[in-house]
């Protein structure tokens, strides 16, 4: 291809002996590797992700153990007054002295 044909004066791209080859190796190694990396990184991110589903669920169910518990403590607290209650009105010792 003539100067005239590419259009601008210019001489058309093209690869020379001078470039290394170990040049064009380095970047190819290194286009790997960041292709590897970027996979791993999608692998870990949807390791997150699911593990962070996972955790919300239980962080759901706790909270609703957590509520049910307060409210089986506040009813054992009222079984308790009940008994204490019908012990005192059954007691001998509480009848004897009225």
């Amino acid at each position: 291809m003539s100067n005239e044909a590419s259009g601008n004066g210019r001489e058309p791209w093209h690869l020379r002996r001078q470039v290394p080859v170990t040049l064009f190796l380095a970047i190819a190694i290194q286009s790997a590797v960041a292709i590897w990396w970027a996979a791993e990184m999608d692998t870990r991110v949807d390791y997150l992700e699911s593990h962070f589903t996972t955790t919300q669920t239980f962080s759901e169910r706790l909270t609703k153990i957590e509520v049910s518990q307060e409210v089986i403590k506040k009813d054992v607290s009222e079984i308790e007054d009940l008994l204490r209650q019908m012990f005192y009105r059954a007691s001998p010792l509480t009848n004897s002295e009225d």
